[in-house]
């Protein structure tokens, strides 16, 4: 080997320990930053031997203790001590959703470290997150990756899919981004590992309400909770288990529209006639079950019967203007041609999600593209382009736009991003900037280009 290489290889090493040894400092940092608003659990149960140990973490200056709900079945009362060894105070009083297996315990006194709560409505798949376990008080544990997948449920519950699994020690963690603010909490439902967290927006609710007395009660044998487990097991692609549980559910609560939406999510991909009738079931049990209504109008599209599509989208909308009803509808619109039908169902779409406004003005962006309505596909696709500037369809719907309403200047700046962001493609788009600048007849800017 020569000494170059050696050298190189040297170098190579001594770079990626360094990489290394500087994100293990990083996440030493967070974790001493945080872990004085997170929270090791002690559930009591009514027999002096039934003690087990969860997560849970501050908000709202230490007032309130944040924990999944099943953490707290069967515990008659809870003792409850911080990361920076604060032994808090909790009433003896909680608030809880079975829907989001979600809970908060109120506590006495004020003025501790605690996490706020973040913007929600800015968060969005790839989110850098962290999330700490207090289980082992002494031996304080972070995780770090990204939410791969925002998943809106009925009954308002939002799931986040992260990147990284989670064992039991994490169940109740804080999930928060890179500012230190809560986004979710991470849920441990079944004894399996698992990558997801319930969105933040579970708790807001709950700070509302006055409370009930901790009383031993027995959360993890209800139905609501059964079904949450359920729902874990699906998202954490354990179909057979969710299966199994889903079906306890239906036999012990048969009038359950909520058993049978996601028995059919189960079967939507292999048996699509059998899912049907589930979702129609559903619906027979919860006549406004409107997302039930948009997984019939997915099937049917599927099936080519876009008219019972349209039909079942619409019936959705009557419920509510929900959002994906009006993308979908958008989508199957733009197949069958009915592009004004189309544009319409997706301006529809941005009014109702604002957060995910750029998915609607991507669609608007091509086709008022396709239709030569450029001004306005130059104007949708600036909108995703605020939102992802390296995104290829909208900087070529940006591009071309510009160039047919005349701003050659613009159109030739996208081409040449274009060239840096698509590489594959570099030698197409450079021909389109210097075909519009012949066309203009800038012959020296055609020189300067050519040179770069």
């Amino acid at each position: 080997m020569g000494v170059k290489r050696l050298f190189s290889i040297i170098i190579l090493i001594s770079l990626t320990l360094s990489f290394l040894f500087s994100q293990e400092e990083e996440r030493a940092n967070i974790l001493n930053l945080n872990k004085g608003k997170v929270v090791q659990i002690k559930v009591k149960g009514k027999k002096k031997e039934d003690i087990r140990i969860s997560n849970g973490f501050l908000i709202e200056s230490g007032k309130f203790l944040v924990t999944n709900l099943h953490s707290l079945s069967g515990g008659a009362s809870i003792t409850a001590e911080t990361g920076d060894g604060i032994k808090l105070e909790p009433t003896g009083t909680f608030a809880n959703s079975k829907i989001s297996d979600c809970a908060i315990v109120h506590l006495r006194g004020k003025g501790v470290s605690s996490f706020e709560i973040a913007d929600l409505s800015t968060l969005s798949p790839g989110e850098k997150v962290y999330t700490i376990s207090l289980r082992e008080i002494k031996n304080p544990q972070i995780l770090e990756g990204n939410i791969t997948t925002i998943i809106e449920l009925p009954g308002d519950l939002t799931l986040f899919i992260l990147s990284f699994s989670c064992s039991k020690l994490f169940d109740g963690s804080p999930l928060f981004n890179s500012s230190g603010d809560v986004v979710g909490i991470v849920n441990n439902i079944g004894d399996e590992d698992s990558s997801i967290a319930v969105s933040a927006s579970s708790i807001l609710p709950l700070l509302k309400i006055q409370g009930e007395s901790l009383k031993g009660d027995d959360f993890a044998s209800s139905n609501e909770l059964k079904l949450f487990h359920g729902i874990s097991l699906i998202y954490n692609s354990k179909n057979e288990r969710a299966l199994q549980v889903l079906n306890e559910i239906s036999s012990s609560d048969p009038n359950n529209p909520f058993v049978y939406y996601y028995l059919g999510a189960l079967k939507e991909s292999s048996q699509r006639e059998e899912a049907l009738n589930l979702y129609q079931k559903s619906i027979q049990l919860k006549p406004d079950f409107a997302e039930a209504y948009i997984k019939i109008g997915s099937i049917y599209e599927k099936l080519g019967a876009q008219e019972k599509a349209i039909e079942n989208y619409r019936n959705a909308l009557k419920v509510k203007p929900f959002p994906e009803a009006y993308y979908n509808l958008g989508l199957l619109y733009e197949r069958i041609g009915k592009i004004e039908d189309a544009i319409e169902s997706y301006k529809n779409y941005i009014s109702t999600k604002p957060e995910y406004a750029y998915r609607g003005y991507s669609r608007l962006s091509i086709l008022y593209r396709t239709s030569e309505r450029f001004k306005e596909a130059m104007e949708s696709a600036q909108k995703v382009l605020e939102k992802f500037p390296d995104d290829i369809d909208a900087n070529y719907t940006y591009s071309l736009s510009a160039e047919k309403l005349g701003e050659i200047d613009k159109a030739v700046d996208g081409y040449l991003k274009l060239m840096k962001i698509n590489q594959k493609r570099a030698s197409e788009y450079y021909s389109y900037a210097v075909n519009a600048l012949m066309k203009a007849e800038k012959y020296q800017k055609i020189i300067e280009i050519s040179k770069e």
